[in-house]
């Protein structure tokens, strides 16, 4: 398979999001701007803790 760029990664994210739901698991995803860097962790942290403390 020829690699495309920039890399298309929601088809892989299509792909792991029906087998999780085939599997029963309620998934939510999100995508952000940007690299594999500081400022894109940071809004993912920002994003991702508050759902596994909520009441």
């Amino acid at each position: 398979m020829k690699e495309r760029w920039p890399l298309d990664v929601s088809v892989s994210f299509d792909k792991d999001d029906r087998f999780l739901e085939n599997k029963g698991l309620n998934i939510t995803r999100e995508t952000f701007p940007g690299g594999h860097d500081w400022t894109v962790w940071r809004r993912c942290i920002r994003s991702f803790l508050p759902q596994i403390f909520r009441d």
